[in-house]
């Protein structure tokens, strides 16, 4: 007398692609989130360097390196400016 057995059960032939297709939403958003924190802590760093070097450029006025008298106090938008400095500092990441 012969046995017969059921037909499902030695069928394991997708096995991996369902499993992969269930991982790979979670890893692209474990990579996304590496990313996003990544550039939050690169905007945070140009933040603290913005003040910090706009302080800078007030206290050593015209003896800085490029000779140009930062501590000018005419318009603000001029390229010699502190504010116009201390500007580029903060929107260096963000560009």
């Amino acid at each position: 007398m012969r046995i017969r057995r059921a037909r499902f059960t030695a069928c394991n032939s997708g096995q991996a692609l369902i499993e992969t297709a269930l991982i790979v939403p979670f890893l692209l958003t474990l990579i996304f989130n590496v990313v996003n924190f990544g550039y939050f802590f690169l905007v945070a760093i140009n933040l603290g360097a913005a003040i910090r070097s706009g302080a800078l450029y007030s206290i050593l006025g015209a003896s800085t390196p490029i000779g140009v008298d930062l501590a000018d106090p005419g318009p603000t938008t001029a390229p010699s400016s502190v504010n116009f400095l201390t500007l580029g500092d903060l929107t260096g990441a963000v560009g």
